[in-house]
C-alpha cells in the first residue's frame, strides 16, 4: 500500500479540478474556556470540554487559540489510562462550526497538533467542511514510547453531526498550496497505525463532495473506526460469540484501511471463539510480552484476556484491565499474510456491524446482539451479499425490497434524496424521498407522496408500514441491489 504523502500528492489533480468559489468573508469564531481542569479518562473519551470553539472559522482564529491557551488557569497535565500500560493527558477542545475558511482550519490544525489538544465534537453540535479537517489533528499526549508521543484522539457524539467537502479556494495555484499544508501538517505524526491521520480514502471522498450543503458524513461506525474516530454517547451494549467475530473483523480490516462499506460483517470462513478457561490454541501465537500492558511490567505476563478469536485470515485476543479506562485492549494480526501485529484501545460499538448508523444507536436505551441480525430466511440471489445482516432505520446508500399480494418491488436510496425503483422485471423508476426520524416518505412522478415507517407484525416479521397497508420487507440492508428478476 502506497504511503500516506504519495496518495495524498496524487490527488492534486483532482483537487485542481474541484475547485470551488472563494468563501465570504466569515466573522471570528468565539474561543473560551469552559472547564480549566484537566480530564480523566472517561472525560477524555466522551468529549467533555475544557475549552470551545464556535462559530465559522477565519483568519487569525489560530492565533486566537493560542492566546486562550496560555491563560494560567489551564493548569498542568494530568494522565489518565487509556490502554494498560499507556497514559495520555490532554485539554479538549469541542467543535461547533460549520466551516469557514479553509487555510485558517490548517492553521488551526497545526496548533492543535502541536498543543496536544484532543478534539470533539459535542451533542447536538456540528463540525463542517474547514471544521473537520481541524477536528482530525486531535491528539492526546501519552507515554507510550520514550520521551512521549502522540495517538490520535478525536470524539464524535452520537448526537453530533461531522462532515467533510472540498475547499472553497479561488484557483488551481491556491489549491496546490492548500495540498501541501494538508500533507505537511499530518504526515509524520506518530500514532500507531498507518492510516490514522488523514486516511487517503478519506481525503478522496472529501474533495468528491463539492455541496457544502450535502458533505460526506461519519455516519456509520464503520466509518468512525476507519478513520480512527472514537465515539461518545453510545448506549450500553451486550455481545455474543458472533460480536467478538464482527470485532476482529471490523479491527483488523481498519486498520489497513482496507474495510469496504458492502463488506460483509462476517467471516464466511469458520471462525471459533474461545474463553478463558478454553486457555489460548496451543497453534496459536500469544502476545509478545513487550507489549505496554499494565500487568506485564517484568516483560513475562499480559492482563487475563477474556476473549480469544480464531479465523482463517484473523486472529485477536480481546483484554480486559480494570485499572484502564476503557477497560478493554485489543491485541490482532491478519495470519493469512506477513504483517505485524498491533494493538490498541477497544470500544464496545466495534463490535457492532461497520454499516450501524450512528443515528440508531442515538436513539437506543441498550443494544442487544438480537438487534442487528437478520431479518430475512431466503435473501434474493442477486445480492452481491446475500450473508448481509440488516438494520432497522433508513438511510441514504441503501436497498429495501417491498413485498405485497401484487409482487415485490426493489427501492434503492440514493444520494440528495433521489432514488430508483425497481418492480419484478421492470425497468428502473426515479423517484425522490425524504427520511424523517424513523419514517420514510416516497414521491414517484403524478403520485402523491407516500410515508411510511419499519415495524415488527403479530407473525414476528418486519413490514413497511403505510396508512394505506403493510408491506413485508424480505430484505433490507447498504448497497444497490439493481433491477428484480420477473415474476
Amino acid at each position: 500500500m502506497p504511503d500516506q504523502p504519495t496518495l495524498i500528492r496524487k490527488n492534486a489533480a483532482l483537487l485542481c479540478t474541484l475547485i470551488l468559489t472563494l468563501a465570504l468573508p466569515a466573522q471570528a469564531a468565539e474561543v473560551t474556556i469552559t472547564d480549566p481542569s484537566q480530564r480523566d479518562a472517561a472525560g477524555l473519551l466522551s468529549g467533555t470540554c475544557s475549552l470551545k470553539l464556535k462559530g465559522d472559522i477565519a483568519a487569525g482564529d489560530a492565533a486566537r487559540l493560542e492566546v486562550v491557551l496560555e491563560d494560567e488557569s489551564l493548569g498542568g497535565g494530568r494522565s489518565a489510562g487509556l490502554l494498560s500500560g499507556i497514559m495520555a493527558e490532554g485539554k479538549v477542545l469541542c467543535l461547533n462550526s460549520r466551516g469557514g475558511d479553509d487555510r485558517e482550519a490548517l492553521a488551526l490544525a497545526r496548533v492543535i497538533r502541536d498543543r496536544g489538544l484532543i478534539t470533539a465534537v459535542p451533542d447536538g453540535a456540528q463540525c463542517i467542511g474547514a471544521c473537520a479537517v481541524a477536528f482530525m489533528a486531535g491528539s492526546a499526549l501519552s507515554s507510550n514510547s520514550d520521551g512521549g508521543a502522540r495517538m490520535p484522539m478525536r470524539v464524535l457524539h452520537t448526537g453530533g453531526i461531522l462532515g467533510f467537502h472540498a475547499p472553497a479556494l479561488p484557483d488551481s495555484d491556491a489549491a496546490l498550496d492548500y495540498l501541501a499544508g494538508l500533507t505537511d501538517t499530518f504526515a509524520g505524526i506518530d500514532s500507531y497505525t498507518p492510516t490514522a491521520r488523514f486516511h487517503p480514502q478519506l481525503l478522496t471522498e472529501m474533495l468528491t463532495h463539492r455541496d457544502p450543503a450535502h458533505p460526506w458524513l461519519i455516519d456509520t461506525t464503520g466509518k468512525a473506526g476507519l478513520y480512527d474516530i472514537r465515539l461518545a454517547g453510545v448506549p450500553p451494549i451486550e455481545t455474543d460469540e458472533a460480536a467478538w467475530m464482527r470485532a476482529c473483523n471490523n479491527l483488523s480490516l481498519q486498520s489497513k484501511g482496507w474495510q469496504d462499506p458492502t463488506d460483509p460483517d462476517l467471516s464466511s470462513w469458520a471462525w471459533r471463539v474461545n474463553l478463558p478457561e478454553d486457555g489460548y490454541e496451543p497453534e496459536a501465537r500469544q502476545p509478545p510480552g513487550d507489549l505496554p500492558f499494565s500487568g506485564n511490567e517484568d516483560g513475562t505476563a499480559a492482563p487475563p484476556f477474556f476473549r480469544e478469536v480464531l479465523s482463517r485470515h484473523h486472529q485477536c485476543l480481546f483484554y480486559h484491565d480494570g485499572e484502564a479506562v476503557p477497560p478493554y485492549a485489543a491485541w490482532f494480526e491478519r495470519v493469512s499474510e506477513d504483517s505485524s501485529p498491533q494493538i490498541r484501545p477497544f470500544d464496545l460499538w466495534q463490535t457492532l456491524p461497520h454499516y450501524t448508523p450512528l443515528a440508531a444507536l442515538r436513539g437506543m436505551d441498550r443494544v442487544e446482539p438480537a438487534d442487528f441480525r437478520t431479518l430475512y430466511d431466503q435473501p434474493p440471489t442477486v445480492a452481491p451479499h446475500p450473508d448481509l445482516p440488516v438494520i432497522r432505520s433508513f438511510s441514504p446508500g441503501q436497498s429495501v425490497i417491498l413485498e405485497s399480494e401484487n409482487g415485490r418491488v426493489a427501492l434503492w436510496l440514493g444520494e440528495k434524496g433521489e432514488g430508483r425503483a425497481y418492480a419484478a422485471g421492470e425497468p428502473a423508476e426515479p423517484f425522490t424521498y425524504r427520511i424523517e426520524a424513523d419514517q420514510l416518505c416516497i414521491s414517484r412522478v403524478n403520485e402523491e407522496e407516500r410515508c411510511g415507517q419499519v415495524v415488527s407484525d403479530e407473525t414476528d416479521g418486519v413490514v413497511f408500514r403505510t396508512p394505506d397497508e403493510d408491506l413485508r420487507i424480505p430484505w433490507m440492508r447498504p448497497g444497490d441491489i439493481g433491477p428484480l428478476p420477473p415474476g
